[in-house]
This record gives C-alpha cells, sequence and structure tokens, in this order.
C-alpha cells in the first residue's frame, strides 16, 4: 500500500477508496479550473518571457 495520507480508522472501516476517489475528484476539477488568484496573479503563464 503506497502512503495515501488516510487515517487507519478510515483504512481498518474500508473508507480509504471514497476518500482517495473524492481527493482525485477535486485534484482534477482544480487543474480543469484553476482558482482565480492563480489566474489573475500570472501565475499561470505559458510564456515565462512576458
Amino acid at each position: 500500500m503506497l502512503a495515501s495520507n488516510v487515517t487507519p480508522a478510515d483504512v481498518y472501516f474500508g473508507g480509504e477508496a471514497t476518500i482517495l476517489a473524492e481527493r482525485n475528484r477535486i485534484k482534477l476539477v482544480t487543474i480543469a479550473n484553476p482558482p482565480l488568484a492563480a489566474l489573475t496573479a500570472g501565475c499561470l503563464n505559458s510564456n515565462p518571457d512576458d
């Protein structure tokens, strides 16, 4: 088992898969829709010379 940062209770009671699936869903949504602060600060500039 990889280190997945879930509590031992989550693993014992079978909630690990649900937690990891939700984290993955949140990650994909965040990648698709970056936070507005990152966009306005220019953090996601594809051309670093600008």
